[in-house]
């Protein structure tokens, strides 16, 4: 697991990933991936409802969604699992 999407009571937007990803991800696709990463976070400024959809059914060679959670309460409780995870 490489990234956390969260979307706020707002339809705001949140990545977090993990600080060691480049050394997760096969070095060949390392360039690849940033950009994916990259082009997440400025997409969802414009149309974030959309772009949390397509996350959450993601399979894209490499990055596949694993887990879809629906939680109330605060986000952050669920990024504190996870403390090696930092905001993109």
């Amino acid at each position: 697991m490489i990234l956390i999407v969260l979307m706020d009571e707002r339809g705001q937007l949140s990545f977090f990933v993990d600080s060691n990803w480049e050394c997760i991800v096969d070095k060949a696709d390392v360039q690849e991936v940033g950009l994916l990463l990259t082009d997440f976070s400025e997409n969802a400024r414009f149309n974030a409802d959309a772009l949390f959809k397509r996350i959450c059914t993601l399979n894209f060679g490499y990055l596949v969604t694993v887990k879809v959670e629906t939680k109330t309460g605060d986000p952050s409780a669920a990024v504190a699992l996870y403390p090696h995870f930092v905001p993109l």
